[in-house]
């Protein structure tokens, strides 16, 4: 059992790992050429629903703002075609 364990480990060793795809930093001081400009991540850990791992999730702060205005617009409209509110 221990030999098998050993050889594994050994055999796990060997095995070629592979490199990120990219590994190139751009430090935020670095211009911007025209029509670039600049992201914001938002991170945030999530749990989805019927799971109990948290996963992190990460966006542009752009998009989600406009996600969540998007999502209260919609929130507002159902809520004022409500049968309950007539």
């Amino acid at each position: 059992m221990i030999l098998a364990l050993l050889a594994s480990a050994a055999l796990g060793a060997s095995t070629p790992t592979v490199a990120p795809a990219s590994t190139e930093r751009v430090p935020v001081s670095a211009p911007l050429n025209k029509g670039e400009r600049r992201i914001t991540l938002v991170c945030r850990t999530e749990t989805p629903t019927g799971s109990r791992f948290a996963a992190r999730s990460c966006y542009d702060k752009a998009n989600l703002d406009r996600q969540e205005e998007h999502s209260q617009r919609n929130l507002s409209e159902m809520q004022m075609k409500s049968p309950l509110n007539q």
